[in-house]
Order: C-alpha cells, then sequence, then structure tokens
C-alpha cells in the first residue's frame, strides 16, 4: 500500500516505510506527484515527458519514463500504477492520497473534515530545477486547491454567521487570514465577527497587523476601510457582523475583481468535485491565496517560539506580565528599542532588506554587556506608528532608549543612518551616516551598533565581523541574499534557502548557525523525528562554531540539541550560558535556557529567565505563555491560565498559548473548557499531532473514553506513514489509565529520544505513574527529578 502526502510538503511511504532507493529520487517523486493531484486521475504518457523530462525527444523521454515506472512499481508492486492503453493513473486500491481524501470529502458533504486534510500548500518545499514545465503545471495545482480550501473555510464561516456562531466564524476567518494574511476582504471580515464575538480589541489587533503586512509585503496602502473599521471600534461601536463589513466597498491591497457581498444562508464550495451542501454559491473574491512563493508563509513552529520574523506574534497595546517577577538588578542596565528602519531605497522590493536590516542592528546592540535589547518581534508593530509620539512607543515597550533611522541601498552599496533619542523627553541625543559595501555587511552593522553603544557611555564588547566568522571576510551577494530568506521564512523553505546560503559560500557561519536553529526548533516541537531533526541541528551548530565560536545562536541550538536529545545536561548548561555571555538581551535564548531549569527541578531559577524573555519581549505571546507553562510546574495552574490569556489577547490564534491554557483548564477539573483549547491548538497547529494527542488525553480524563480513543486511532494512523512522538501517544493511554500502554510508550520515546521527555519528572499528566518503579528507573535514565523528589 502507498500513502502518497502531498499537502505540505512530500512524502511517500510503502506498507509504513518511507519509499528508498531509486523510487526515491525526485523524478520518480515527482511522476507521483504528478498522478496524485491531476483531477481525472490519469494523465498520458506524453503529458507526463512533456512535464518532467523537457530536455529530450520523445523517443529518449519515454524511455526515462519507463525506467521511472520501473521503480516505482519495483518499490510499490505491480499493481501500483496502471497502464490503460498510452495512459498512467495511480491504482486507488493500493494507493492513499491527502488530495484525494480532500476533494472526496468535499464530494461528500464533509467540509470541516476536509480543512483538516490540508496541512499546507500542495508540494510546498518540493521543486524540479530543470522542469519548468512541472513547476508551472504543480502552481496551477497548488493554486486549484488552494483556493477550494479557502472557498471552504469561507463557507463555513459564513454557515456560521447565519447561525450568529460569531466565535466560530471569527475561528474561520482567522483561518482564512493566516491562508492570505493580505486580502483586506478577508480582514474586515475577520474584525467583525471577533467585534461580534465580544472582543474588539482584537479586531483592532488584527487591523494592525493586517496594515503593517501589506506595507511591509507589497508596499502597498491598506485599505482605508480597515483603519474606518478600526476606529469605530475604538469609539466602542461594535457593528452587526455581517452588516459592519460591505463587501464590495473593502477593495484588496492588490487590485483584484470583487463580486456580490451577499452572504449563503447555507454553506457550500464552488468549484467542489461535487456540491456537498444545498444553498448558493459562497463567493470567492479576494479570499485567494496569492500564488506560490510570493511574500512570506509563517510555520506555526516559528510562531509558537518567536524565531525569526514573525510579525503576527506582536500587538499592538501593551499588556503587562505578571504573576513573576523580573530578575532583580542592582543597577538595571537601560533598555534600548530599535524601530523598524526605513526603507530610503524608493524600491518596495527592498523592505525586506531594511527590515533585515532591523533584525541585525538589535542583534548586534543585544551583544553589548551594558544594554538590554527589545526582541524584534515586539518592535516590528512599529513600523509604521501612525500618530504615536515617541514617548509613547517608549512607555509600551518600558525602554529608555529609542534608536530609529533608514537604510538605503544602490547595488552593493549600503548606507545605515541612526539617531539615538532619549524616551521620556525626545530629546535627540546623536545621528550618524555608516556606508559600505554589501559584501561587508556584518562589518558595516558592527560598527553602527558599537557608535550606539558608544553614546550611551557603554563600552563595547562586541569584535568587528563576529557575526561573518573569524576571519571576518565578505561575503558573497547571492548567499547573504538566500541567508535573509532563511531568516525570513519557516519551515522547509527557510531550511532551503539556508542550505542555498551554505553551498553559495562554505565558510558563512550565520548561516549555519540559523540551520542549526531552524532544525533544532523542528525537533523540539516534534515536526521532524528526533535524529534527524536534532542531526541535523548538531552538524550546523558545530560547523557554525568552527567558524565562528562567538556564534551565541550556534551555542544556543547546540544546547537545544544536548538538553533536548542528549540529556547532556551539564554540556546543555555550559553553550547556554555561552550563548547568553555572548548576546545577554537575546529574550529567546533565555526562553530556552529556562527549559532546562525546568526540567532540572530547578523552578524559582526558570521563572526568573522566563520572565526576562518576556521582559525583553513583551509582545511575543509564547514568552508569556511560557511565564504560565512553567506554573504548570509548580502546580499554579490559574497562574497559568491568567499568563496563557494574556498572551492570546495578544495573539489570539497562537497555538502555544492555546495548549498551555487547556493543561491549566485541565489540572483545574475544567474539562469543557480544555477540551475547546486544546481544538483551537489543533486548529491553529494547522492540525500537529502534537496538540491532538493533548486534545486526546483531555477526553480521555474527562470521562469520553470513545472520542479519546477516536483521536488515539488518528495518531496511530499517522505514526504509520510519519513521525509522531512516543511520547504524545504515551500520554493519551496515561488519559486512558491504560498504564502498561503508558509505560511501553514512555520506553519507545526514550528509545527515540523524543524531545519532551525531558518534562517527564514535572509533567502532570503523568503524575499517577510516579510510585512505579519503572517510571523512576525511566526519569533516573533520562537524569530528571520526580517532582516530589524535589526540594
Amino acid at each position: 500500500m502507498l500513502s502518497l502526502r502531498l499537502f505540505g510538503g512530500l512524502q511517500a511511504h510503502v506498507d509504513d516505510q518511507p519509499l528508498a532507493g531509486r523510487a526515491a529520487h525526485r523524478k520518480r517523486l515527482a511522476l507521483l506527484a504528478l498522478l496524485g493531484t491531476v483531477p481525472s486521475r490519469t494523465m498520458s504518457r506524453d503529458k507526463l515527458v512533456a512535464l518532467l523530462w523537457p530536455e529530450h525527444d520523445a523517443e529518449r523521454g519515454r524511455h526515462q519514463l519507463a525506467t521511472a515506472l520501473y521503480d516505482v512499481r519495483k518499490a510499490g508492486g505491480e499493481e501500483l500504477v496502471l497502464t490503460p492503453g498510452d495512459d498512467l493513473r495511480l491504482n486507488a486500491e493500493r494507493v492513499a492520497c491527502d488530495v484525494w481524501e480532500f476533494e472526496a470529502l468535499l464530494s461528500g458533504g464533509e467540509p470541516e473534515t476536509a480543512v483538516r486534510c490540508y496541512a499546507g500548500p500542495l508540494l510546498d518545499g518540493f521543486f524540479l530545477s530543470d522542469a519548468p514545465e512541472f513547476e508551472r503545471w504543480i502552481d496551477g495545482e497548488r493554486d486549484r486547491l488552494a483556493r477550494l480550501y479557502a472557498r471552504t473555510l469561507e463557507a463555513l464561516a459564513a454557515e456560521a454567521e447565519a447561525g450568529d456562531d460569531f466565535v466560530a466564524a471569527a475561528q474561520r476567518w482567522q483561518q482564512l487570514a493566516a491562508q492570505d494574511p493580505y486580502s483586506s476582504r478577508v480582514a474586515l471580515r475577520l474584525m467583525s465577527a471577533l467585534a461580534a464575538a465580544g472582543d474588539p480589541a482584537a479586531a483592532i489587533r488584527h487591523a494592525g497587523i493586517h496594515e503593517v503586512l501589506v506595507r511591509e509585503e507589497l508596499g502597498a496602502e491598506p485599505s482605508a476601510e480597515i483603519a474606518a473599521l478600526a476606529d469605530r471600534l475604538r469609539a466602542g461601536e461594535v457593528p452587526p457582523a455581517r452588516a459592519a463589513v460591505p463587501l464590495e466597498a473593502a477593495a484588496p491591497a492588490e487590485a483584484e475583481p470583487v463580486g456580490s457581498s451577499s452572504a449563503p444562508a447555507r454553506a457550500s464550495v464552488p468549484d467542489a468535485p461535487a456540491a456537498w451542501v444545498d444553498g448558493a454559491p459562497a463567493r470567492p473574491g479576494d479570499a485567494t491565496p496569492r500564488p506560490h512563493g510570493r511574500g512570506r508563509r509563517w510555520g506555526w513552529m516559528a510562531g509558537a517560539l518567536g524565531a525569526g520574523a514573525v510579525v503576527l506574534a506582536a500587538s499592538l497595546s501593551p499588556l503587562p506580565v505578571g504573576g513573576r517577577p523580573p530578575a532583580e538588578e542592582e543597577h538595571p542596565a537601560p533598555m534600548i528599542a530599535v524601530l523598524p528602519l526605513k526603507n530610503d531605497t524608493g524600491d518596495p522590493g527592498q523592505e525586506h532588506f531594511a527590515d533585515a536590516m532591523t533584525e541585525a542592528l538589535i542583534a548586534e546592540l543585544a551583544r553589548e554587556d551594558g544594554l538590554r535589547v527589545i526582541s524584534r518581534t515586539s518592535v516590528m508593530p512599529y513600523k509604521d506608528p501612525g500618530s504615536r509620539k515617541l514617548p509613547e512607543i517608549a512607555r509600551e515597550l518600558n525602554a529608555d532608549l529609542i534608536v530609529e533611522g533608514s537604510v538605503f541601498r544602490d547595488g552593493d552599496r549600503v548606507r545605515i543612518t541612526a539617531q539615538l533619542i532619549r524616551a521620556s523627553s525626545d530629546e535627540h541625543v546623536w545621528a550618524e551616516s555608516h556606508q559600505g559595501d554589501i559584501r561587508d555587511i556584518f562589518a558595516l552593522q558592527g560598527r553602527v551598533a558599537r557608535a550606539v553603544a558608544g553614546q550611551i557611555g557603554v563600552r563595547s564588547t562586541a569584535r568587528s565581523g563576529d557575526l561573518r566568522g573569524g576571519a571576518a571576510g565578505p561575503v558573497g551577494t547571492a548567499a547573504y541574499e538566500s541567508y535573509l530568506r532563511g531568516r525570513q521564512t519557516g519551515g522547509s523553505r527557510s531550511i532551503q534557502a539556508l542550505q542555498q546560503a551554505i553551498a553559495l559560500d562554505p565558510e558563512f557561519a550565520p548561516a549555519y548557525a540559523t540551520l542549526a536553529d531552524r532544525l533544532a526548533l523542528a525537533g523540539f516541537f516534534a515536526a521532524l523525528p528526533p535524529d534527524s531533526a536534532f542531526g541535523g541541528a548538531r552538524r550546523a551548530a558545530l560547523q557554525a562554531l568552527a567558524r565562528d565560536e562567538r556564534s551565541a545562536e550556534a551555542h544556543g541550538a547546540l544546547g537545544i540539541v544536548l538538553l533536548h536529545h542528549d540529556w547532556n545536561w551539564t554540556e546543555a548548561e555550559k553553550h547556554f550560558r555561552r550563548a547568553l555571555a555572548l548576546n545577554p538581551s537575546n529574550a529567546y535564548l533565555r526562553h530556552m535556557y529556562a527549559h532546562q531549569l525546568l526540567a532540572r527541578g530547578r523552578t524559582e531559577e526558570s521563572a526568573r529567565e522566563s520572565a526576562r524573555a518576556a521582559e525583553l519581549d513583551p509582545f511575543n505571546a509564547a514568552m508569556i505563555a511560557c511565564s504560565g507553562w512553567h506554573g504548570l510546574a509548580d502546580g499554579q495552574s490559574g497562574h497559568a491560565a491568567t499568563e496563557s490569556l494574556r498572551a492570546l489577547r495578544i495573539q489570539p490564534e497562537s497555538f502555544w498559548p492555546e495548549l498551555i491554557l487547556g493543561w491549566a483548564y485541565e489540572q483545574e477539573g475544567k474539562y469543557p473548557e480544555a477540551i475547546a483549547a486544546f481544538k483551537d491548538a489543533v486548529s491553529h497547529s494547522g492540525g500537529s499531532s502534537f496538540a491532538l494527542a493533548a486534545q486526546a488525553h483531555a477526553h480521555a480524563v474527562a470521562g469520553e473514553e470513545p472520542m479519546a480513543r477516536t483521536i488515539l486511532a488518528e495518531l496511530l494512523r499517522r505514526s504509520r506513514t510519519g513521525y509522531v512522538s512516543a511520547y504524545d501517544l504515551a500520554a493519551v493511554y496515561a488519559g486512558l489509565r491504560d498504564d502498561e500502554e503508558a509505560l511501553r510508550w514512555l520506553e519507545r520515546a526514550f528509545a527515540e529520544r523524543s524531545s519532551f521527555l525531558v518534562n517527564l519528572g514535572w509533567e502532570p499528566r503523568f503524575r499517577r505513574l510516579h510510585a512505579d518503579p519503572r517510571f523512576r528507573s525511566l526519569a533516573r535514565r533520562i537524569g530528571v527529578p520526580v517532582q516530589q523528589d524535589r526540594t
């Protein structure tokens, strides 16, 4: 049996084993992908040759196809591909394909189940550089399926609105906004639904986020309707959800036709293989996603921890972190905020470069011992501050000093202009311009940072060119551009761009360091098998450190590997401390170091580091939520719930705060609320197994065993075709009070080095197993204290 997963990437398994050998070559996988996506299920040999081997004549191309077909059949069986006449098609009795399942569910009237099948854009990250016709074909199918997904979501949202279920409607519009963050029509409908659901503050925040995205990504001015609706909500006016947003007036940021604004009485999906309900068709409007590859796509993992350029994690209004006091300092260093640098080139295509310079300047200043620097996530909402004055911005960020400025790029020449402002009085202290060649960009960034630090009165401890590597030599323009793409995207695209940067410049230390961080993050959230993710992260981190021993990012990534995969507590702490010595203002590194302290039972230290991370990144929902997570370890479920709710007011669609909220409610016995929070986490993580297991456990402890076992069966099915953490499966069995199975899966988690095993000693879901000698033996082998053993 062949399992073909084409949404969000490409995975092919035969009888639960990944396709291997010649059958796993890219052209063979592309052949399977074509036969799995063609709507007619059948494609002629000539068409396949034209798409996959355009460089060959007909005879040679057919020979290549015959060879590929032989390899695929050898791996999966002769009956895997059928050959009616001169055509090829996959045997539906021998193949399971998620694209087929998605369309069949729509045809069968199960839209809610169908949208859960959509794990991301078709063949995301898979490409053939020598087959442009294949790429064009896949682009067309990718857009067709993305439109179908978007229209299904819109129909579900409209149906919820028709039934006055505005909470459900807002969730669907949020999914649509994630699919197409640039659509002003979707933004307006989301704002309207949020307001009708009783959360106008979230609607106002989304307006700000949308405006930043449109200006930053498209170089366009947002629809005036967005600002107008936000102003009405600020004035206390909460218009009816369906009447408040006349869709025909809500032009998107780019010129696209906008049709009728009438909402269907009953949800339906145009262009589906067959209608799944009766009723008028939902209008696609401008909810159609932008073509694949345009703009940015953020992975849910990056959003969870605030790694990389994740604008959506920020808020436009300050919220106190609360609950945990920041680490006390006798003479606290001044807090500095670097506002997004303006793009002075006049070319909207250079906005990404200006953003990169902002991030780099923040990183350089954060390396100075005498400063505390606000993280990028929390300053990006001020890219267009509107009517806000600098003292107001400083109060919101709790900053003593503000750096603002601009970037000008002309070919390979770069000029950075910066000015330092005393926040309380709006007094301009200093201004200066620095210019240089883009090939020496890291040295240029270092000069600007040292100049700012000198004006503040801080003796610089950073070394010029550190970010480039020990040799501090020039970096090629192409390698640097690939590096920027890797930092500003998520998921497989980030990894591919960083690998490309390394291929172009094998001595480029920052590319290795960022690659190590992205792979370690994938391992942490069980998005990839531990050996694959953490093994790749280790290799990349060591390569980075071989070129630049002072790379804080590389030390931090290696610390994550040593903690979550190797359980080498001494070495992990050494690398975390080294990373923080090199970059004391890095909120993300403090946040990850707090994980180590928590696992070791050093809960007070862990809480302090977590609070310091939130102080340095005050609008990062994940940082605030993690303060609550640490509360769970201390049995403070109320604190965990409070912090998670605060985080969700900043980023309503964030799955990590939703998970922590669900765990807090679960510990308080509020099972319906916990299940609702976990369902949100499943939705906002794209259906991740990590979140789904949490939901199954909640159903189990709530006495809803049939539902728990239904989800468990789905997780086990997924584990046969992809990676599902054994730790998560153990948690479900623990909720079902099946101690033997829970312990058996924990042993499997030990064998596979599941990333969350470091939390075993305090994890509330396994508390009932603490007295079992087998559990305590496992905890000793990992090196974590069981909670009641702690002093």
